[in-house]
This record gives C-alpha cells, sequence and structure tokens, in this order.
C-alpha cells in the first residue's frame, strides 16, 4: 500500500522536491549596495559633488561623483558600518551619514550640503591706491564658480542689472569719439575712451581707462563704470573693493551700492550683498531697482537673509499690483515659515496667490507654491502647481525635477522618470547656453601689487 502510493505521488514528490531543491540553491546576496541624493537644506540637487563611502575603522574610501540629479550610487557594497560624506568647492557638508549594511542589503542615504559663508577679505584692499592690477585677461574656464548653478544663474542675472543700470549716460559711438578728440586727457574723456574700448572688444584697454578716469575724477560715474566693467569680467573682489570704495565717496548713491550687492552675491556673500541692497532700498524706497537686486539675491541664498524680509514686505506693501513683489516676499516669508514648529505657511501662500492673480504667467510663483504644498506633504497640489507652472512657463527646469520627485512620493515611477529625464535634458542645454555666453566674455587676471 504504502509502496503503491508512493508511485502515485511520485511526480508530484519530485516537481516539489525540485522547488525546494531550487529555492534552497538560489545565490544568496552576501553584498548590497548605498545609493541616495546630494542636495541642498531646500531639497536643490548638487551635481558634481564628490561622494566618499568609508567602511568604518578602515582608512581607505571609494568615491563617486553625483549626477545632474544629485543622485550617487555605491554597489556592491560589502555588509558592515559605513560614513558618507560628500564634499564640493563652496559648500560643506551638514553631517556625515553613517550607515549600517547587512547581507543583500540596499541603503539609501541623503546628504545635505550647506554653502559656505563666503569671505571678502581677500588680500585685494582699496585705500588712496588699490592693490590690484589687472594683468591681462585668460581663459572663460578659470572662472571660479561659487557654490551651485543657482548661484551662477543669479551671477549673471545681477550683472547685466548692473550693467543695465549704466546704459543711457553715455553718448552714441561716434560722439563719444569726437569728445575724447577734444578732450582726451580728462577724466570724462577717460571714461568715454573706456566706453570705446569696450564696445571695440578691448576690454582691457577699457578697465585701464576707467581706472585712470577715478584717479583723475573719482565721481560717482566714473566709480561705476570702473566697478561695473571688473563685474562684467568676472573680477568680483576687485569690483567688490571698488564698489566699496565708491560708495563712500559716494553714500547717496543707490546704483554703486546695487553694483556692490550684485559682487557680493557673485562671490558667495549673500548676507552682506543683502545688507547693502537694503541700505540702497532705504535711499530710495520708491526706486524698484534695488527690491528686484535683494528678491534675486533672497531666492539664490540657502537661509532667510536678515534685511529680507522685511524691505522685501515693504516693497509689496508700496507695490500692491507688482507680481515680483509679492513674489519675492514670499519667498522671504517662506524662509522664516518653514522654519516654524506648526509649520504654518498661510502667509507665504496668500502672497504667491496674490502674485498669480496680477500676472497668471508667472511660473516660477506656481512652482514656488508646489515647493510649500510639497513640504506639507500635500503630494497631489504640489503635483498640479508644478504642472501649471511648466504650461505656463516650460522653460521652467526646476519645475520637471520637483515634479519627478513628487510623481516618486506618489508611487508613478514612470512618470517620475520622465519628468527627471527631461530636466536632465534642460540642465545640459542651459549648461550649454551659460557656456557659451560666458565664452564671449573675457576673463580679468588679477595680480596683487607688492606691498613694498
Amino acid at each position: 500500500m504504502i509502496s503503491s502510493s508512493l508511485r502515485n505521488f511520485g511526480p508530484a514528490l519530485v516537481l516539489l522536491s525540485g522547488l525546494t531543491f531550487a529555492q534552497n540553491t538560489a545565490p544568496f546576496r552576501s553584498v548590497g549596495s548605498i545609493s541616495g541624493r546630494v542636495r541642498t537644506a531646500v531639497d536643490q540637487p548638487v551635481s558634481g559633488a564628490v561622494v566618499s563611502l568609508r567602511q568604518n575603522g578602515k582608512q581607505t574610501s571609494t568615491e563617486t561623483t553625483s549626477d545632474r540629479l544629485g543622485e550617487y550610487s555605491f554597489s556592491p557594497v560589502t555588509p558592515g558600518s559605513y560614513t558618507v560624506t560628500a564634499q564640493k568647492p563652496g559648500w560643506k557638508v551638514r553631517r556625515p551619514e553613517v550607515v549600517t549594511l547587512t547581507a543583500g542589503e540596499d541603503k539609501n542615504a541623503s546628504i545635505v550640503l550647506e554653502p559656505v559663508a563666503a569671505s571678502t577679505s581677500s588680500g585685494i584692499e582699496f585705500d588712496d591706491k588699490p592693490n590690484f592690477t589687472v594683468a591681462g585677461v585668460t581663459d572663460w574656464n578659470n572662472v571660479s564658480i561659487h557654490g551651485s548653478d543657482v548661484s551662477t544663474r543669479t551671477s549673471e542675472a545681477l550683472t547685466k542689472d548692473t550693467l543695465a543700470l549704466k546704459s543711457g549716460e553715455g553718448a552714441s559711438k561716434a560722439a563719444a569719439a569726437t569728445d575724447v578728440s577734444k578732450n582726451p586727457t580728462t577724466a570724462d574723456g577717460h571714461r568715454r575712451l573706456g566706453d570705446l574700448d569696450e564696445q571695440s572688444g578691448d576690454s582691457l584697454g577699457a578697465v585701464r581707462e576707467y581706472e585712470q578716469a577715478v584717479h583723475l575724477d573719482p565721481s560717482e560715474p566714473n566709480y561705476f563704470a570702473w566697478g561695473t566693467e571688473l563685474l562684467l569680467h568676472r573680477a568680483e573682489q576687485p569690483a567688490v573693493a571698488v564698489f566699496t570704495k565708491g560708495s563712500k565717496a559716494h553714500p547717496r548713491s543707490a546704483r554703486l551700492l546695487e553694483g556692490l550687492g550684485a559682487a557680493l552675491s557673485a562671490s558667495g556673500a549673500y548676507e552682506e550683498a543683502a545688507r547693502h541692497l537694503c541700505q540702497a532700498a532705504d535711499l530710495h524706497p520708491a526706486d524698484p531697482t534695488p527690491y528686484l537686486f535683494l528678491g534675486k539675491v533672497e531666492k539664490a541664498a540657502e537661509a532667510a537673509l536678515p534685511c529680507g524680509e522685511p524691505t522685501l514686505a515693504r516693497f509689496a506693501r508700496q507695490s500692491p499690483g507688482n507680481a515680483m513683489a509679492n513674489y519675492y516676499n514670499a519667498i522671504a516669508v517662506w524662509k522664516k515659515e518653514r522654519t516654524l514648529k506648526d509649520g504654518t505657511v498661510s502667509q507665504a501662500e496668500r502672497l504667491l496667490e496674490k502674485a498669480l492673480k496680477i500676472d497668471p504667467t508667472l511660473g516660477e510663483a506656481y512652482l514656488q507654491l508646489g515647493i510649500i504644498h510639497a513640504a506639507r506633504g500635500k503630494v497631489d497640489e504640489a503635483i498640479t502647481n508644478y504642472k501649471k507652472a511648466l504650461e505656463v512657463s516650460p522653460q521652467l527646469g526646476e519645475a520637471h525635477y520637483r515634479l519627478g520627485s513628487a510623481y516618486r512620493r506618489a508611487g508613478r515611477e514612470e512618470d517620475a522618470k520622465r519628468e527627471l529625464q527631461l530636466y536632465e535634458q534642460g540642465e545640459k542645454l542651459e549648461a550649454a547656453a551659460l557656456e557659451r555666453q560666458r565664452k564671449e566674455v573675457q576673463q580679468f587676471l588679477i595680480v596683487l601689487k607688492d606691498a613694498n
């Protein structure tokens, strides 16, 4: 009976035995992986950061570089306790992450970088005479870019805004040439020669003419022309020195303070930049220019700027029909509200909604609304606002990144993958465009003079 029953169940027993054997002999994962993102405190990706993985108790480490999405990965990784950290010029890690990995485990570790407080004491001084000289021009690839792509874009935008403050005060090229031929050795003649040199592409000749104009006549227009020329050609610290000296000589000049704010921002000194821009706004409260400069600096900075929120609030009160006034005020308010324990962000939302009522095409306001909703865990509302941002501003690359992250939180992996790919493509195009623009402008080579 027993042998007969065994014979009847033989095939099933063989199959079951085969399945059990296959399960028992499946390859065992003895190694795992550690991956994650390098980001800022406000969830901006940090690309190009060097990420290090070191097993605790050992001296050697493994390194990789974060990609355009800020993502990194180490694989395979054997079981053990590891420390993950990251570094990038102009940034510091908030704290290294310690990860304990068991056999076959995949762990995620997010690394937060914070900007290093920039110092303006670079050895460049300006007493009676500057202790620096423009020795020549060099290839643009030697430009020192502080921080992230956001700070680079902010620097470019503020430089253009500063240049715009100079427009309209000079004569036409033909008229300038006539004036120079009459008075070639006067301060005004040197400044006009500088204008002609810059227009013809001789930036080295231009900056030397502007400097000579200041030596002959330290007027407000001459200081502004010299400082702006230095800023245009990526000599941020000399520009800071010139604008500082000019501002002391002409304390009622708002545009010298605005140029100083732009130069400080380009060197990463956001708090100091904001202080001078707030001062410029106090000089001429009805002029929107310093507020717009300040708004861009506030947006680029990781933390709330000391005088930013009250000054931008005044801008919004004075210009209730200005969409950008309400938008920049919302940025400053949000940076303070996000640190509150109760998470109240209603004031920032109201300001953004007001900005959008004034200008429904302001994609950045929709983007910021999405950021606020995402921080509050309202993923569906965040997705809606990110999509609206892209409808009115298709070029807004950050919206693709934020939308992809929100889709990932919602479990919509395919949608997330599509948006993150669009973000990467847009970043590559924008980086290429920025590179072309920067190649068009020569960079000054600055040499400090011997104190002896």
